[in-house]
Parts: structure tokens; sequence; C-alpha cells
């Protein structure tokens, strides 16, 4: 996800964990930036940007509240992936926090 976006919709920290998201990231990842296929590596990890798409859930819903989802989840917004986005794992190994993400292809 987004760092950017978790920040605008983490609104009630003090009480409400964020959204459980494996990793945030600031790095434009709309459609164009990384676009299908594109492959990622994280720590030691390759992975792949799935076709599909990260719609949000009902945790995000529920921690971020219903318009946060809502602008989140809008169809015009879909392309920004502002929920992040999903990806296969190419090559399995070990991520440690700082690890930079990284565009190989």
């Amino acid at each position: 996800m987004p760092w950017q976006v978790l920040q605008l919709a983490w609104r009630d920290r003090d009480r409400v964990a964020h959204q459980g998201d494996n990793i945030a990231v600031d790095m434009n990842l709309t459609e164009a930036n990384p676009p299908l296929g594109t492959l990622l590596s994280l720590g030691t990890p390759v992975m792949r940007v799935s076709d599909v798409p990260n719609d949000g859930c009902v945790k995000c819903k529920v921690r971020c509240g219903r318009v946060a989802y809502d602008w989140i989840t809008a169809p015009a917004n879909l392309p920004l992936r502002l929920r992040g986005l999903f990806c296969s794992v190419e090559q399995d190994g070990m991520v440690e926090l700082g690890d930079t993400l990284t565009v190989l292809t």
C-alpha cells in the first residue's frame, strides 16, 4: 500500500490498528508504474505484480471508516491502486524492516 494513502486513511491511531497491510511503501503504485507482470524485489524475494485488484476488505472499512474506504475503492480510483497491489512470489527469501523495494523489469 502507498505510505501516503495509509497516512491519509489511518485517522484514529490511538484506538485503531492500521489496515493490516503487509508492506507500506513510498512508491507510485498506479497501474502505469509498475504495470502488470513487473518483477519487484524486496530483500531477497522476487515478486511479480498480479492482475488481481486489491479492492480493500472489511478490516480496511472498519479501521479507516466508510468515507476513506469509499474513496480508496471508488471505481475511478482503482487504476491508482490506492489500496496497494497483489504480487505472486517468484522467488522466496527474507524481508527485513528497512529493505528497499526495487523494480527489476
